[in-house]
């Protein structure tokens, strides 16, 4: 679960912002990342977050550039989040990324004759829904999760392209039973 902008913020702050910047030595290269949040009433809030990586491809032990490990990675998620009154939570959030770059064909392998550099764009974007239900009766306390992902690869080859994708449509309920020596939790994924 990601934090919430009420996670964030001190009972007395109303919003925020993170600036951040990191270096990477072996790959020279930065990863910048901004993110705002505020509340929205007492108990809710918005958070925005984007962030963008950029580095060449890195060195081995040896000193050597390892051809096609460069990255560039953009990312942006929001979340708006809260109590809705004293029993109910709710949180939708939604998250794009992208990376891209040259790659071998088969990513995890070392470049070759059999192996050559490809164009690749990798994308995925998913939307979330939680619900958080706490009934003030021990024996029933429920979290639900539903969620669509959309993930897909791209590939240019020698001018052809190719690729390959995957929907997901995703849920998770659950029920604790908050016992005297034990918690019980059960559910469906």
């Amino acid at each position: 679960e990601t934090k919430d902008a009420t996670d964030i913020l001190r009972k007395d702050e109303k919003a925020g912002a993170i600036v951040k910047s990191t270096y990477h030595s072996n790959g020279k290269g930065f990863k910048n990342t901004g993110t705002a949040f505020g509340r929205i009433g007492e108990n809710s809030g918005l958070l925005v977050s984007a962030s963008q990586l950029d580095t060449d491809s890195y060195q081995d032990g040896n000193g050597d550039t390892v051809k096609n490990t460069d990255i560039k990675q953009e990312d942006f998620f929001t979340k708006l989040s809260g109590d809705i009154n004293e029993k109910h939570y709710a949180s939708l959030s939604h998250e794009n990324r992208v990376d891209e770059g040259n790659r071998n064909l088969r990513a995890h392998m070392i470049a070759s004759d059999w192996n050559p550099e490809t164009e690749q764009k990798n994308a995925r974007s998913t939307t979330t829904f939680n619900h958080k239900y706490k009934s003030g009766n021990p024996l029933f306390n429920t979290k639900t999760t539903v969620y669509h992902t959309d993930a897909s690869l791209d590939i240019t080859n020698d001018g052809s392209q190719s690729g390959a994708g995957v929907e997901t449509w995703g849920s998770d309920l659950r029920n604790t039973m908050d016992l005297d020596k034990a918690d019980i939790t059960f559910g469906t994924d």
